[in-house]
């Protein structure tokens, strides 16, 4: 226990699981360090995040909506057209100075702060993690790279040189505040899901007497299971046969959910070894579930402090944004709004979770008021909107539909039978939450322009590249 007594926290975050993936959820994967956690604290089936990679990163850090953060869109469709965005606020395509993040918040009350894995928050020194608020840090800063580490050698591209996404990460690695080299500074035996806890164990074990002493935020972001679909052979073998339609797809998904399992194992046995489990609030999550747009909810696995609330299973509505407030409730710190660290900062629009916390098996406490409390999402014209158990919905074609779909979660969790037609009235007053949910977020419509502009062949990255190339030299 921290000498202050205040909580230890750590966030556990998944790429691209999906919600049946783990055993606690039905999933045929052997998770059972993962099923264990969720024995001992929730699991929360009601739990939602954005739609994509980096705007839940952003919700979950600055507790509000990713268009406030910084992320109203994914930086990689920011950078083909980047005059498209360059005047909206909350469009920056990195993790923006108008909100304060939760590592910068705890680590100036008091909390020793460190991350391992992935950031997918900003490309830069001045926008990565050691600058928003992270003392120990290794991190790949894009949104997905090779699990072992390689550079993938390819031919018959322009100039015979992959494409600005197929080239690796190599000049986007960082060790605190130092850009490092992928190819010479990483072990030479890198696996993502093993490397990443190996270092975080390593910040941990590292720490000296007056770091132990105070309490600890710690982050592990896996780059797994985002593709590319790589697993170690050995853990492959175990698996083997374990669905014959497309079995070695499958094989190897399930080899690098299984190698997740284990490494949350090992950072959990350690805190048991040094006593340090029982003070320490844990947090599992997904970034956005299994591929797809706004179509899915995503489990998360809260607990270990709470001991008289073992084991419950809780559909309540809640979001990502909700981490940050709840954390400091826990900690006993008040959101610095509207100044920090010398520059105006946006409040908090996710809940304290404390109230459920204390009360998990209540199915009726709501969070979110179902009269009035509008969430909403948004990436690229496609679009939802919740109010209590009804949600619309809208996706454009190709992919969607192109018109606005209604559903009544209370009776269609799996968004089955869509009422627009059968409940115009219900549709039209969920439209508006929406408009007043677009214009409260000073969003603006990029679809449609975004479809016919002319697109970049290069991402900017290249400069980046092209400058650590010559510096490592």
């Amino acid at each position: 226990m921290p000498k202050d007594g205040r909580p230890n926290f750590l966030v556990i975050v998944a790429d691209d699981l999906g919600f049946s993936d783990l055993q606690p959820y039905g999933g045929e994967i052997e998770t059972p360090n993962i099923a264990k956690l969720a024995e001992e604290g929730l699991r929360m089936t009601g739990f939602h995040t954005a739609a994509s990679c980096s705007p839940t990163r952003a919700m979950l850090l600055s507790g509000t909506d990713a268009h406030i953060a910084g992320l109203g869109a994914m930086a990689e469709w920011i950078r083909k057209v980047p005059e498209l965005f360059q005047d909206h606020p909350g469009y920056e395509g990195y993790l923006n100075h108008r909100v304060a993040a939760l590592p910068e918040i705890l680590q100036d009350n008091g909390y020793w702060t460190m991350m391992s894995g992935k950031w997918h928050l900003g490309l830069k020194k001045e926008l990565s993690p050691s600058a928003r608020g992270f003392t120990k840090v290794l991190t790949t800063l894009p949104g997905a790279g090779n699990h072992f580490n390689s550079e993938p050698q390819l031919c018959g591209h322009e100039d015979d040189k992959p494409k600005a996404l197929l080239r690796g990460n190599e000049g986007f690695w960082m060790r605190d505040d130092k850009f490092i080299s992928g190819r010479d500074d990483l072990p030479k035996d890198f696996y993502s899901s093993n490397t990443f806890p190996d270092y975080f164990l390593d910040f941990m074990r590292g720490r000296n007497e007056e770091e132990k002493d105070k309490p600890f935020f710690g982050y592990l972001a896996f780059t797994a299971p985002h593709w590319p679909l790589q697993a170690p052979q050995e853990t492959v073998e175990k698996y083997k046969g374990f669905d014959g339609s497309v079995a070695d797809i499958i094989q190897i998904f399930a080899a690098i959910v299984d190698l997740i399992d284990v490494n949350v194992g090992r950072v959990v046995e350690y805190l048991r070894e040094t006593g340090e489990l029982d003070s320490t609030f844990i947090v599992i999550m997904s970034d956005n579930g299994a591929e797809g747009q706004l179509l899915e909810a995503v489990p998360i696995l809260a607990g270990h402090t709470l001991k008289d609330k073992q084991g419950v299973i809780a559909p309540n509505f809640t979001t990502v944004m909700d981490v940050l407030p709840t954390f400091l409730e826990l900690a006993g710190i008040q959101h610095p709004t509207p100044t920090f660290r010398g520059r105006q900062v946006a409040p908090v629009r996710g809940r304290s979770l404390v109230p459920f916390l204390k009360n998990p098996d209540d199915e009726k406490l709501q969070i979110y008021n179902s009269t009035d409390d509008i969430v909403g999402w948004e990436q690229t014209g496609v679009a939802a909107v919740r109010l209590g158990d009804w949600k619309a919905f809208f996706m454009p074609p190709p992919r969607g539909s192109g018109k606005w779909e209604l559903y009544d979660l209370s009776m269609d969790l799996g968004e089955v039978h869509d009422l627009g037609e059968s409940q115009p009235e219900k549709l039209a007053e969920m439209i508006a939450h929406y408009e007043t949910y677009f214009q409260e977020r000073g969003m603006f419509d990029s679809h449609a322009v975004y479809q016919s502009a002319p697109k970049k062949t290069e991402f900017p990255v290249d400069a980046h590249m092209k400058s650590y190339e010559q510096s490592s030299a």
